[in-house]
């Protein structure tokens, strides 16, 4: 899944707070998916049950990506801006808890086991 941003001036100033030590390129979207990236996004390279994002940073960023959040070390001619975190999932949280209190808009949850994914599509 790739998540646009609409407000990219106030989530860049967020993400430069954020990472206040590092030069963060203009960031237009993000995705956890180096198949779906575009110009401008931040890779998000997961560790799951059967892969490692981190195997994939390479196509990510033949796909656009610029910045790159990471938990092991990676070849460093990539030609995107790559920091070292703890944990990606961690560190996802902490963006997503900051720019939900950046912006002011309704959430809605849905619950059950019926009907989310029809609904969705």
């Amino acid at each position: 899944m790739r998540v646009d941003i609409e407000s990219k001036n106030k989530f860049n100033i967020m993400i430069q707070k954020m990472f206040a030590n590092q030069k963060i390129p203009l960031v237009t979207g993000c995705s956890i998916n180096s198949k779906n990236m575009k110009k401008g996004d931040l890779f998000l390279p997961i560790k799951g049950a059967h892969f490692d994002g981190h195997d994939f940073i390479n196509e990510a960023v033949d796909n656009g990506a610029v910045l790159i959040l990471n938990e092991r070390d990676i070849d460093a001619n990539i030609n995107a801006i790559n920091i070292s975190v703890p944990s990606v999932i961690d560190t996802l949280k902490k963006i997503a808890i900051k720019w939900r209190s950046e912006i002011n808009c309704d959430i809605i949850g849905i619950t059950g086991s019926n009907g989310k994914t029809s609904t969705k599509e």
